[in-house]
């Protein structure tokens, strides 16, 4: 295996790995990110902590490691664990919910970043590292084992205990934005026909939650393209709206867009492991011209019928 193949390959895991975790933060509401009980006393918040301190200690000890060199004490220099973790939970127990997002994301680009830049020998060379591994690292003799056990296996380990304390406690997953397209063309707008395991269905314009450091626009490209097939262009903000009460988002940010290329046809919903489960079953075009061609109030939903109304309000249909 070539250098360049094992780094590649070794990001592209972890990535994925935290893309996983991300999606899970993103739909708790981060008020109750601070409740204890998500693994044993811990919070939501002090897991984050935790997996974000050993990230840290990775970042430092791989960013010596390219200067040939030790990195300087840690706190976390501590060969029971026990003790290290007690540690890193009283350094970050005053910290607050968005303190902690905000270092974790920090610290998790660090580790990208560090990683990228290690030369391929550490990749391809199992003796390699050997010579930076604290001797509390006995199992971790090449930088994948490192990254594995204190980064990308970290979340693997704590999202069972999390999701169970979503569902024992009945936390309602939640987001604050759901980013929307009003795809329109030819005075028609595009909607997705959803339904929920309960046979629930409803009518929605192509959208969701940003993930990452998604901008706005380019979550919205993105969810057209999941769901619908297209590539559009996104313009203006027409409208934001509330939520339904009891929805899944705080606020509904509506953008005009328009068909580039692609066909439209149903797509998928990549939503689903900590979201409620739905499916696209159809995509339909409505005319804004003509609201009593529409499907009625009951088939389209509580949401969509009056998010429908504004729309021809705000492109000078009504």
């Amino acid at each position: 295996m070539n250098n360049m193949s094992s780094k590649s390959q070794l990001l592209e895991n972890l990535k994925s790995k935290r893309h996983r975790w991300d999606m899970m933060l993103n739909v708790i509401n981060m008020a109750r990110m601070d409740e204890s009980g998500a693994a044993g006393h811990w919070s939501v918040k002090d897991i984050v902590s935790h997996i974000t301190a050993y990230e840290r200690w990775l970042v430092e000890w791989l960013t010596a490691a390219l200067q040939n060199t030790f990195p300087s004490p840690s706190p976390l220099d501590d060969a029971d664990i026990e003790r290290r973790n007690a540690r890193i939970y009283e350094l970050a127990r005053s910290l607050s919910v968005e303190q902690v997002l905000a270092d974790a994301r920090q610290t998790f680009d660090a580790l990208l970043a560090v990683i990228e830049a290690l030369p391929g020998k550490y990749f391809d060379d199992p003796q390699s590292a050997e010579w930076f591994m604290k001797p509390y690292w006995s199992k971790m003799k090449t930088v994948p084992d490192a990254v594995i056990n204190l980064s990308s296996g970290h979340y693997e380990e704590h999202i069972p205990s999390i999701k169970e304390w979503i569902k024992k406690n009945g936390i309602v997953l939640h987001r604050d934005i759901r980013y929307q397209a009003a795809i329109v063309q030819d005075h028609y707008v595009l909607l997705a026909q959803m339904s929920t395991p309960e046979g629930k269905v409803f009518w929605l314009p192509p959208g969701g939650g940003r993930e990452g450091n998604e901008t706005p626009e380019e979550c919205i490209l993105r969810e057209v393209q999941e769901e619908t097939g297209l590539t559009v262009s996104v313009g203006r903000l027409l409208f934001t709206t509330p939520d339904m009460p009891g929805g899944t988002y705080d606020f509904l940010h509506t953008y005009l867009c328009q068909p580039i290329s692609g066909t439209a046809a149903a797509g998928i919903e990549p939503e689903t492991e900590f979201m409620p489960v739905l499916l696209i079953q159809d995509l339909d075009w409505f005319d804004l011209r003509d609201p009593s061609a529409w499907r009625s109030k009951d088939e389209l939903g509580v949401i969509t019928f009056p998010w429908l109304e504004r729309l021809r309000d705000e492109l000078g249909y009504g």
